[in-house]
């Protein structure tokens, strides 16, 4: 599969596309639907432009059925596009971004298995700007959680001491969710107790959100079915640890 990053670029540099975009996902519609679901804001011929620009960048497919054109959202090769995007221009960022959007890899392979073999040098330190939704964290809960914890804090995981391993420091410990926060419950109930938490150096922090990855796509499901899943699910990562230790 060719990725075109330009025009794809350019097709989104748009608003109106955009939200054409949001309309036409999991759905068919023609160009008059398309015009009702804008309530009228944009014109026929204006839509029909924007649509042949979608098109044009393989972001729409079309369906024609008689003198009728019906389009939707091209979401296979949407991904693709999104991954090569973050597989050229922040790969070191690649894993982390399937894990955390949960996505099958699909970066076609004549850009995944580029030859870098010949490079001795490569280019690093470019500053780049990013915009994104972070969810809120309440500081005071972190604090209150570790001050809880007999000390030195440990791993819940592995057990060892950060602040023994790195002495110039405060300690690494990050403090885990059992439930994620990005989980659609948790966004719903807005409320953490200390019992939903556990401290996870770094590691094992990261290792635990790729087993709960791993647990989801194995069920083909997007979020946990419940708290007690993912409190389960993390019973089972400690399990896994204990066995191997």
């Amino acid at each position: 599969m060719n990725i075109d990053s330009v025009t794809f670029a350019k097709a989104l540099a748009d608003d109106t596309r955009q939200e054409i975009m949001k309309h036409l996902c999991c759905v068919w519609l023609s160009v008059n639907d398309v015009v009702d679901r804008l309530d009228g804001k944009v014109n026929q011929p204006t839509v029909s432009h924007h649509l042949k620009k979608l098109e044009e960048a393989n972001l729409v497919l079309v369906r024609q059925e008689g003198r009728q054109r019906f389009y939707t959202l091209n979401r296979q090769y949407l991904g693709v596009c999104c991954d090569t995007l973050v597989w050229t221009f922040a790969p070191d960022e690649y894993e982390d971004y399937l894990m955390r959007f949960r996505v099958e890899k699909s970066v076609p392979e004549e850009i995944e298995n580029r030859d870098y073999a010949d490079e001795d040098v490569f280019t690093e330190g470019k500053k780049i700007r990013i915009n994104h939704l972070r969810v809120e964290r309440d500081p005071r809960l972190r604090k209150k959680f570790l001050n809880s914890l007999p000390k030195p804090v440990r791993c819940d995981l592995c057990e060892c001491d950060t602040q023994e391993i790195y002495p110039w420091t405060n300690g690494f410990i990050e403090v885990h969710h059992l439930l994620p926060l990005s989980s659609t419950i948790a966004f719903e109930r807005q409320e953490t107790s200390l019992k939903d938490l556990v401290a996870l150096c770094p590691n094992c922090h990261k290792g635990v959100h790729s087993y709960y990855a791993n647990w989801l796509d194995a069920r083909s499901l997007d979020d946990f079915p419940s708290d007690q899943d993912a409190k389960n699910t993390y019973r089972d990562v400690k399990n896994l640890m204990r066995t191997r230790s």
